[in-house]
């Protein structure tokens, strides 16, 4: 199950493996001196029975159809269920998706770790060696998982993909995997809040939510610096830290913990966010990579929308919060943000 938050057919025909099919003299990594150790434990490894889909019934492999190995395995959602999240990697596998966390690179994961599986981490180092990445990450991978294997390293916790990552591709895949769980652990905390709430209160947020998705998309797409190859790391943790603030002030909010502001307040936070705002707009010099200031001018649209509406939700849900409140609250956190484009 996806979060909530602000966020064909499968064929039957059995197919090996990927890394059985690896000749035995061809280089896993460039075939360099500083590649050589991995390269002869991959090909060490080149003939090792591996799991495929064959371990599977038809009935199986029916019943998984749509399945998500990472929900299964991480619990994203749903509750953890390591055996069918085996059996889910595997048919990914067979199908090519082999991303960070599924299919081959699950399976390398659950070996490494044994869990749900027994642990073999030669049957993990087979599976790092065909996992596509930068080779400088594969050559990471297998060195840490052989290190595992000799105990010459010991681990203070659960092995990951992300353990040995170094391009920005796969930074952006390790950010969209902490996206997802942390989504889901946001998901119970505001279910979890709403019921305490009453009819006003839920009358009145599907309108709060919906502004607080357009901001958190506006801000993460358009007024995060995308240059470089980790430019979705950079806006995928710039999505969550903001869905936890939102999720931060609704807390304290329900909870009575929402810190009073005067009028007076919140005249001068609006002062303070115009001069920051005026600051931009009029530096001829200005340079933030991707981000334009007709970005920041239109992201700036919607968070005023998204702030009418935490006004229009607690007059609605929560009239004992006064409206200075919200407004110098959520102005002095849009002051923060815009301030790192005038450093």
């Amino acid at each position: 199950m996806r979060a909530l938050w602000l966020g064909g057919a499968i064929a039957l025909t059995v197919v090996a493996a990927p890394l059985l099919a690896l000749a035995a003299n061809d280089d896993v990594l460039p075939n360099t001196p500083e590649y050589a150790p991995a390269n002869k434990v991959c090909h060490a490894l080149v003939s090792l029975k591996l799991p495929s889909v064959d371990d599977l019934d038809v009935a199986t492999i029916a019943s998984l159809k749509g399945c998500d190995s990472e929900a299964l395995y991480y619990g994203i959602g749903i509750k953890a269920d390591v055996a069918k999240a085996r059996q889910c990697a595997l048919i990914e596998m067979r199908d090519g998706a082999n991303d960070g966390f599924s299919g081959e690179s699950l399976l390398m994961t659950m070996y490494a770790n044994g869990k749900g599986v027994p642990r073999n981490l030669d049957i993990a180092t087979a599976f790092a060696c065909d996992v596509f990445g930068a080779p400088a990450e594969v050559n990471g991978r297998v060195a840490h998982l052989q290190s595992l294997k000799s105990g010459s390293y010991k681990a203070e916790g659960e092995f990951t993909f992300c353990d040995d990552v170094t391009s920005g591709l796969a930074e952006g895949t390790c950010a969209a995997h902490d996206l997802r769980i942390n989504d889901a652990t946001r998901d119970a905390k505001l279910a979890d809040l709403r019921s305490h709430w009453s009819g006003n209160a839920d009358r009145a947020f599907p309108a709060l939510y919906s502004a607080a998705k357009n901001f958190v998309d506006a801000r993460s797409r358009s007024e995060v610096d995308l240059s470089g190859t980790a430019r979705a790391a950079f806006e995928l943790n710039e999505e969550s830290a903001l869905k936890d603030q939102f999720l931060a002030d609704l807390t304290s909010i329900v909870e009575g913990k929402f810190p009073a502001a005067t009028a007076e307040q919140s005249r001068q936070a609006d002062i303070d966010l115009n001069e920051t705002y005026r600051t931009i707009m009029v530096n001829r010099d200005f340079d933030a990579g991707t981000v334009t200031k007709e970005q920041i001018r239109e992201t700036e649209r919607v968070w005023l929308k998204y702030r009418d509406a935490w006004v229009a939700f607690v007059r609605k849900a929560y009239p004992t919060v006064s409206t200075a409140s919200v407004k110098t609250a959520l102005t002095n956190e849009r002051k923060t943000s815009l301030q790192d484009f005038t450093q």
